[in-house]
């Protein structure tokens, strides 16, 4: 490997694991999507430049990973809100041009120096995550004690203990990648062992998942070729390694939390299995009205509570805006349809069928492969892996990886297009990608200053800055709140409400089915005595929320207003529980039915 094809392997891992910025909302998307960018037109316009053979032809895998990123650039143009199916199209684009680069760098170079050099790289940063992870979580026991509550105030590196959990899953096979060579044998099982010590420690069942496929994947595999390396094993080091996780499973066996997670019949029960569920059953209407071609790219989180919520105590009660399905092929399905779902099946069935066909060849690193490959998968179905860059980027790594291994026939590729020129077509799209990865940094940079501002009751500050943070690429926030809709909110406070009511209108065309939007359009009709106006927004408000409490309360004063008292009353009584603001409501409804009667 050249020097410049090893400096964008490292650069890449760093970008994916040491690049976030603290001046932005979500430290890790949108600095790791402009990062990534950068670097891959960098090393594809040296792909264009440099002299030399390109590879020819382009396999099945090629072609079905290309028309599923084609698809999802077409999907902008039946999307609702288009700025999203761009975001979720970009990021395709990168897994596709990360996935060229990989493949070429790779086609004529001897394997074993593309998994040496691989297997060292992601074992130096997986020493470094596992460094910093184990530092923070040091920090965290000593002040809050061992729990799996605890452990969600780990956001160092990925954000979330589940994110760090898998992205350390998917840095095992590639570690393994090249074998346990006798000079490195010591430390890579010590590394190994501390793997999977601290993803047992970090509680997320999908890995566990991922950890026990990849356990009994490779414990066939070297039972069936025992009689090949019991001659060079020490045993005494296995005993040792076998002690040192055997001590520690023992120890983390006293936490009850880690117990119960280790219990499978319980993971239904939890709460994060009953909200996920939730989830899946509120998107299939959704799924059901738009099957053929789905609702667009990234628009999922938009339609989703347009069948409405009910049903959910957090969504419902608590406000909790769900911005993801937690379960990527099912998001794939709404936002993309069948003709998006198909193909997406189809980049991971050919990654399957493709380590089949190699398996004879380089049976170990096929199924190094093949457990990376079902860990993504395990993540897909529970988690949102292709939210963040730093999976993509690992998706495209091992896809790339299995193309190269594929021995290759002149009847499984076709030249269609000169290589050049796909590499040309690349390095527009992701110099897009740079101009609006600049855009969506500035943007979200500012909506922060526009959140403070709001806390701060500052509200021609917030003003100011939501105007400056919106753009066309940007209009709503990482909770998927509309930025026009804290301008409203601040024009109401300032009491011009013209400008708020033209604020909401502006929020509701991009978010229709957000409740809190669709309240305070009636609020603002309300200032305006319009009841009519305001009645039809809650309404709609409380089809998606029937237990939303402003919407109630404003509801019920609407049908008082309107001398409907039966109707307010019985709005009333649909307020969850028995507060003090509900009784003092009751006691004004009948005051003022009194005082109208008499």
């Amino acid at each position: 490997m050249s020097n410049v094809q090893k400096g964008f392997i490292v650069l890449l891992f760093t970008c994916c694991v040491i690049v976030y910025s603290n001046q932005l909302l979500d430290y890790f998307l949108f600095s790791r999507f402009l990062a990534v960018s950068i670097l891959a037109l960098i090393y594809i316009s040296y792909l264009i430049l440099k002299p030399g053979k390109i590879r020819s032809g382009f396999s099945l895998l090629d072609a079905v990973l290309s028309a599923f990123v084609l698809f999802s650039i077409l999907s902008i143009s039946w999307a609702g809100e288009q700025s999203e199916a761009i975001l979720n199209a970009q990021k395709w684009s990168l897994v596709l041009a990360l996935y060229f680069i990989f493949v070429f760098i790779n086609w004529q170079i001897p394997k074993e120096q593309v998994w040496g050099y691989l297997s060292r790289v992601s074992q130096i940063f997986t020493t470094l995550i596992l460094a910093l992870v184990g530092y923070s979580l040091i920090v965290i026991f000593r002040k809050e004690g061992f729990s799996n509550e605890a452990l969600y105030n780990l956001q160092i590196l990925f954000g979330h203990k589940s994110l760090i959990s898998s992205f350390i899953f998917l840095l095992l096979p590639l570690n393994l990648l090249a074998g346990f060579r006798e000079s490195m044998r010591w430390p890579l099982l010590l590394l190994t062992a501390g793997q999977i010590a601290t993803i047992l420690i970090l509680q997320s069942r999908a890995v566990y998942l991922s950890l026990f496929l990849f356990l009994i994947i490779m414990g066939v595999y070297l039972y069936q070729i025992r009689q090949d390396w019991k001659s060079e094993v020490n045993l005494r080091t296995i005993s040792i390694i076998l002690v040192i996780l055997g001590a520690g499973f023992f120890f983390l066996l006293q936490d009850s939390g880690f117990r119960q997670r280790l219990d499978v019949t319980s993971y239904l029960k939890s709460q994060t299995a009953t909200e996920r569920q939730d989830v899946w059953r509120m998107s299939k209407p959704l799924i059901r009205d738009h099957l053929l071609l789905g609702v667009g790219g990234g628009n999922w989180k938009i339609e989703f509570p347009g069948n409405g919520i009910e049903g959910s105590y957090r969504m419902q009660d608590q406000n909790v805006i769900f911005t993801r399905a937690h379960n990527d092929f099912l998001e794939v399905l709404a936002e993309l349809g069948l003709v998006g779902f198909l193909n997406f099946l189809a980049i991971f069935g050919l990654g399957m069928r493709s380590l089949h066909r190699s398996k004879a060849r380089f049976p170990w690193q096929t199924r190094m492969l093949l457990t990376g490959l079902l860990g993504y998968i395990v993540a897909s179905l529970i988690d949102f892996p292709k939210e963040r860059i730093e999976f993509l980027c690992i998706l495209a790594l091992y896809l790339g990886l299995i193309e190269i291994n594929l021995p290759r026939q002149k009847k499984s590729s076709v030249t269609m297009v000169n290589p050049r020129v796909i590499y040309m077509l690349l390095a527009l799209v992701m110099a897009f990608n740079i101009y609006t990865g600049i855009s969506h940094y500035r943007s979200e940079r500012i909506t922060g200053l526009m959140l403070k501002a709001r806390s701060a009751e500052k509200w021609q500050a917030v003003i100011d800055w939501s105007e400056e943070a919106e753009s066309f690429w940007h209009h709503l926030d990482p909770s998927s709140v509309p930025i026009a809709f804290y301008r409203g909110v601040a024009y109401y406070h300032l009491k011009q409400f013209e400008k708020a009511e033209q604020a909401f209108l502006e929020a509701h065309h991009y978010t229709p089915f957000n409740f809190h939007v669709l309240n305070n359009l009636a609020t603002v009709a309300l200032e305006k005595k319009d009841f009519d106006e305001a009645i039809t927004w809650l309404q709609e408000a409380l089809r998606i929320n029937p237990r939303f409490e402003d919407a109630l309360y404003n509801l019920s004063y609407c049908f008082v207003m309107q001398g409907a008292y039966e109707n307010a009353r019985e709005t009333l009584e649909s307020v969850p529980g028995e507060s003090a603001r509900k009784v003092l409501f009751r006691q004004e409804i009948l005051r003022m039915q009194n005082q109208n009667i008499n």
